[in-house]
């Protein structure tokens, strides 16, 4: 009869060896799945932040180039302006210059006229002592 126990507690033993073995079994399965599913997710949000990134370098490449782009322009137009204020302090020098010779064409015209003008007063002068000195002579 102690045979007999002891077959039934081996088979009870191994009974519950066998369902402890199933339970940590799916135990185990269950773990994994779990570690199997954050995994893919870690692996997803990796690639979605990865992608994001190359996004970003994308642009900013784009806007880099853009920008040096702006920046080449910029250098053409303030060489561009650079020649155009040149030129225009070139007319500005010679337009000074052609007002001074106006101004002292000007003065000498203004000089000359003085001297005619005086020397029409001269003759005016001269032309009424004439003919006061006719009118004189007339009646003496």
């Amino acid at each position: 009869n102690i045979q007999s126990e002891n077959k039934r507690v081996e088979c009870a033993v191994k009974e519950d060896g066998q369902h402890e073995l199933r339970r940590l079994k799916h135990e185990y399965e269950k773990l994994a799945c779990q570690k199997e599913t954050e995994v893919s997710a870690l692996l997803s949000e990796r690639d979605f932040v990865w992608n994001q990134l190359k996004r970003m370098e994308d642009e900013y490449i784009i806007l880099l180039k853009r920008k040096g782009e702006q920046l080449e322009s910029a250098h053409v137009n303030t060489g561009n302006l650079e020649h155009e204020n040149k030129k225009q302090d070139t007319i500005i020098a010679n337009l000074k210059s052609e007002i001074i010779e106006r101004n002292n064409e000007v003065e000498r015209l203004s000089l000359k006229l003085s001297e005619l003008s005086r020397n029409l007063e001269i003759q005016s002068i001269e032309k009424e002592n004439l003919q006061l000195l006719c009118f004189e002579l007339e009646h003496q």
